[in-house]
């Protein structure tokens, strides 16, 4: 036997919508009737007792009707619209949830009042069978089917006079509540039972749509916090070109109100015709692509990079385009800050006593506070780029990348694209992708020419007009690109001899020697070579992860004298070198290189003639003594220190009446 039943669901409108629901009524059995009976048997439920609820506390209450505010809201206009076809017929309509719990109800007031002072009937009550014996809302919740109990199918005597029927509430296999309407056993029919099933499916159908709905607005907004999150500005427009959504990050990028334009068409951004109402016509997107367009707030042309892609529906039909795009700017600096484009020294690492040193020092930081151009001159190794970088770290570019460029070092056919950059395929041998030069990598910021005097003729002019205009053009481009670059130079040679021997440009000389900062080579400041052997040796310690404690003062004394070829740089490689060979906790004579203990052999020569007033006996004996204790005793590296045999040393031990085992 089939019936049809009328069931009212909630339109997204919020309105009523009358559909028809079909339900087999032969399905049903009573063979729920006799399990519940057992359960109340097996509980010990006396058929006598008169029914009576648990109820929870309070605060629970409070709790769980704030969970299941979502089920109540939905619940209730179906509730209410159940309730007018039996009003005024001693009916009620109640929600549980899905263990039972009273949830809502509508009914006849005196039937209400009855049950609430009878049965506990109040929000927050269980409707169990070890109150209530076997409910149809409990063995509905149970058997997870429509369930009609009437008349003395109920197990307790007191509910012998009622009919009920429930319907659970499933949603994707997941029984969440049940809905009940209690009446007079003598207006039961099956027709009940069909409108309580119809009304507990369009409670379902409606949880569905809302549910889909918040999952919708959910990803809306996470799609939105993602958007906002990125530094890239997007851009949508529709298949007319208008627009549908601008991100934050597009908002500061174009210096526009997203509010003031969503709706209006892709025209009143970008002045000319637009590139994304081209990809609606061909659906052809694009990728890095620049794009120059003039604020006429900040009166600046904002430089991007734009990469588009059509927005296709089911049908492969173009329904819209989604426009990404960065300022230029912004992304040559993430560029920089992968590959490490910045300057790790800052004045603080020079370590110097040295008066000409300290005064070097103090220009730097003087040249510190301007963007004037500077030329620091000086032998390799004494530590020019250090300048640099401290120069860039103190000034107000210290945010923005450091670029260094040694000029020596690049082919002269390869210098130009390595300054200005080049378009893909531009010449013979150039890479398919864009590449940027160290002119456009160090805007907004440093850039270092280092071994200026070694740069070729042909650039030279080159990059006087670079300076003189502040923009450059890659190669296979026509297009100016607008430059903000502080530009400092260093060089080891005399740069004036080399503009009047014809290899340097007299113009671009006075053009970037406006300050300049000489570094002093080791050998005119001895005085700093114990300085910085010190701070050599705890820099190694840490590197190599060794305990030098110290450097034995002959070894010193080989270094103060030495004349340093290399500079500061070979100092740090000869120090790095005895740490690695000491042994000991202190570095000696022979952990330095043969040849520094080489040429000091003159110097150690010297300061004994020199002492030709001295008594020779005295100074032979000394010079013994201090190569054996530096040597703990050991004759044979003691003979290769001074350069005799072993025999020549026993026999000056001898003499000198020497304690080897004291030293």
């Amino acid at each position: 036997m089939k019936a049809l039943y009328f069931y009212y669901i909630q339109s997204e409108r919020a309105d009523m919508k009358m559909e028809m629901y079909e339900y087999d009524l032969s399905v049903f059995d009573k063979d729920f009737v006799r399990r519940g009976w057992e359960e109340c048997i097996k509980l010990g439920v006396k058929r006598d007792q008169h029914p009576k609820s648990k109820i929870m506390d309070a605060k629970r209450v409070n709790e769980l009707l704030k969970e299941k505010s979502s089920l109540i809201e939905i619940a209730k206009p179906f509730m209410r619209e159940l309730f007018s076809i039996v009003n005024n017929s001693g009916f009620s309509v109640t929600l549980t949830d899905g263990e039972g719990c009273l949830l809502d109800y509508v009914g006849d007031e005196n039937i209400i009042e009855k049950s609430v002072n009878k049965q506990n009937f109040v929000l927050g009550s269980y409707w169990i069978p070890s109150c209530l014996g076997n409910t149809a809302t409990y063995t509905s919740i149970v058997e997870k089917k429509p369930i009609q109990l009437v008349g003395n199918e109920h197990y307790l005597y007191d509910y012998q006079d009622w009919t009920c029927s429930s319907s659970p509430i499933i949603i994707n296999e997941k029984l969440i509540g049940a809905i009940n309407m209690k009446g007079f056993s003598q207006h039961t029919h099956l027709h009940t039972l069909g409108m309580v099933v119809a009304a507990a499916k369009a409670i379902e159908n409606q949880l569905i749509i809302v549910e889909k709905n918040v999952q919708i607005k959910n990803n809306q907004r996470y799609q939105l916090a993602v958007s906002e999150f990125i530094d890239s500005g997007f851009i949508s427009i529709d298949n007319k070109g208008f627009i549908k959504f601008l991100n934050k990050a597009a908002s500061e990028i174009l210096n526009i109100n997203s509010e003031n334009y969503i709706g209006k068409h892709i025209d009143n951004i970008y002045d000319q015709n637009s590139d994304m109402l081209n990809i609606l016509k061909t659906g052809n997107g694009y990728e890095d692509k620049e794009y120059k367009k003039y604020d006429k707030r900040s009166k600046i042309i904002v430089h991007l990079m734009k990469t588009a892609n059509p927005i296709f529906d089911d049908n492969g039909n173009t329904i819209g385009v989604i426009e990404k795009f960065q300022k230029i700017k912004t992304i040559n600096k993430i560029i920089k800050n992968f590959v490490g484009n910045y300057g790790k020294f800052s004045f603080d690492d020079i370590i110097t006593n040295d008066p000409a040193m300290n005064e070097a020092v103090r220009i730097a930081k003087k040249a510190a506070c301007s963007d004037s151009k500077v030329i620091i001159y000086g032998e390799s190794g004494t530590g020019k780029e250090m300048f640099v970088q401290s120069i860039h770290n103190a000034s107000e570019r210290s945010s923005e990348s450091f670029i260094a460029l040694n000029c020596s070092a690049i082919p002269n056919e390869l210098i130009e694209s390595e300054l200005f950059g080049y378009e893909p395929g531009s010449f013979t041998g150039a890479s398919r992708e864009r590449h940027l030069g160290k002119f456009e990598l160090a805007n907004g910021g440093t850039l270092f020419l280092d071994e200026i005097g070694d740069m070729p003729l042909h650039m030279q002019v080159k990059v006087l007009r670079c300076i003189q205009t502040n923009q450059i053009t890659r190669i296979g481009s026509s297009d100016l690109i607008d430059l903000d670059v502080r530009i400092i130079c260093a060089t080891n040679k005399n740069l004036l001899e080399e503009c009047k021997n014809g290899n340097f440009r007299e113009d671009l000389y006075y053009r970037l020697n406006v300050l300049s900062i000489y570094v002093p080579p080791l050998r005119k400041k001895k005085g700093d070579v114990k300085l910085l052997t010190n701070h050599f040796i705890k820099k190694m310690n840490n590197k190599i992860g060794k305990n030098i404690k110290s450097i034995s003062i002959d070894a010193l004394k080989l270094l103060e004298s030495y004349n340093w070829p290399g500079n500061v740089r070979e100092l740090e490689n000869v120090i790095e070198r005895a740490i690695n060979l000491c042994d000991k906790n202190e570095i000696n004579i022979l952990d330095l290189p043969e040849n520094i203990r080489i040429y000091n052999e003159s110097v150690v020569m010297d300061n004994i003639t020199n002492r030709a007033n001295a008594d020779l006996k005295e100074v032979e004996l000394e010079i013994l003594v201090n190569t054996l204790h530096n040597n703990n005793g050991n004759i044979s590296k003691t003979a290769k220190a001074l350069g005799i045999s072993r025999n020549t040393i026993y026999d000056r031990i001898k003499k000198h009446n020497i304690n080897v085992l004291k030293l």
